[in-house]
């Protein structure tokens, strides 16, 4: 662990001893900031105690335990709003949110809260999950709201480079997700623009997480038919219907004219329409050479794609800590560094007299990923990787969390 030290001079501290002293021992400004403590709240979700911990870390090593409080609520679902509420009773005047629907839920409760500032990591676009404009200039990442935070996510361009790396003669990419994970979406958006730009053909595959399930099954049910229009709303292209790029019939069917590939389009969209899980992601495995899981739900049935798609030898990339654990390959960074950085921006908040609306949302610098990769997987594909990539067990068996971190220390010099 890097250590960067801030040196609190001698001479400086007898100049206000002797102050002190002149006025008979008075209290001061300084002697009140002596006594402050700041009082931080964490929305904890599973899996997550690496990054809570350097969040309290960074708060410690600048603030000193003696000045700050940190407070966990441990979430459930379906409680976010309770749980932001219950800091906030607390005293808590800064709290930590780790997904978007935490981040949603804390915004919701507190952006009228002119006492309350969110931190957010964990999410891809602050924008649309706090329902605010995003800046016409894109480098002007301020939200001018009580939010701000730190993306703990890989760059799209990043994702698809190292993939292409992972699949020799790269023809076509299925890209697997559930609409409701409009974080989700927003990177399978993206990863669609830069695949148009290389001439990558790909296609969409809903596997419909159960709440997304749930509302097509339930639809005399006035709240989930609410539920299931924002979802259709929530992004530019309606996510509820699977994109396919223009080529891509043809990439399956070259000896097609238009009009068959037009109905070849119709009848492959219908036939997953309420297809199992299982036919849903042999259907992709069987049409691309490699398959994309940004994360969200899907993560969660990452061993039935992978354990489909080594058999079928195509290279998969899993765009969060769950997938990739299982994926050929995936895009590593600490946990401890995201939340030590986190607090960071904390700091400046708590202690610094600054505005969260005034903090930019911050990406993670590339060179915070780790390119890793699947032996046993690598191994089935007949795949061999370069000095640029680490195998994902073993990397991370010797890893240390906040081993790359620069941390903050105080002391006397």
């Amino acid at each position: 662990m890097k250590l960067r030290y801030l040196p609190i001079f001698n001479s400086c501290l007898a100049a206000a001893l002797i102050a002190t002293a002149c006025s008979g021992g008075s209290s001061t400004k300084s002697d009140k900031e002596e006594q402050t403590v700041y009082k931080a709240g964490i929305v904890s979700e599973s899996g997550n105690s690496d990054l809570e911990q350097g969040f309290k870390d960074a708060l410690t090593d600048m603030l000193g335990s003696d000045h700050i409080e940190i407070d966990t609520v441990h979430l459930t679902k379906g409680d976010e709003s309770d749980a932001v509420n219950e800091l906030r009773e607390k005293g808590d005047s800064l709290i930590l949110t780790e997904s978007e629907s935490s981040l949603s839920s804390a915004y919701a409760a507190l952006k009228n809260d002119k006492d309350a500032s969110i931190i957010s990591v964990n999410v891809q676009d602050i924008f649309r999950a706090t329902g605010t404009e995003e800046p016409e200039d894109k480098d002007d990442r301020k939200t001018g709201i009580n939010v701000t935070g730190i993306s703990s996510n890989p760059y799209v361009s990043d994702q698809l480079s190292e993939l292409i790396e992972a699949t020799p003669d790269l023809k076509s990419v299925g890209i697997i997700y559930s609409p409701d994970d409009t974080d989700v979406v927003k990177s399978d958006r993206t990863l669609e623009n830069f695949l148009t730009q290389a001439g990558i053909e790909y296609r969409e595959y809903i596997l419909p997480s159960k709440v997304y399930r749930s509302l097509l099954t339930d639809k005399t049910d006035t709240s989930s038919a609410t539920l299931l229009n924002s979802i259709r709303n929530s992004d530019e292209i309606d996510p509820t219907v699977p994109q396919m790029s223009e080529g891509f019939a043809k990439h399956i069917h070259p000896d097609y004219d238009d009009a068959r590939l037009l109905k070849w389009e119709k009848a492959a969209r219908k036939s997953l329409l309420d297809a199992s899980d299982q036919k849903i992601i042999d259907a992709a495995v069987k049409q691309n050479d490699a398959l994309y899981i940004a994360g969200g739900s899907c993560s969660g049935k990452i061993s039935d794609i992978v354990k489909a798609a080594k058999k079928a030898g195509v290279s998969t990339f899993g765009g969060d800590h769950e997938a990739g654990e299982k994926t050929l390959v995936t895009l590593w960074s600490d946990p401890y560094d995201s939340g030590y950085q986190a607090g960071k921006m904390a700091v400046r908040v708590l202690s610094g007299g600054e505005k969260a609306s005034d903090l930019p949302y911050q990406y993670r610098s590339r060179t915070s990923f780790v390119k890793l990769y699947n032996k046993d997987y690598a191994d089935k594909l007949g795949l061999t990787f370069g000095k640029s990539f680490h195998e994902y067990s073993e990397y991370l068996k010797d890893y240390t969390p906040g081993s790359n971190t620069t941390r903050i220390e105080g002391t006397e010099g």
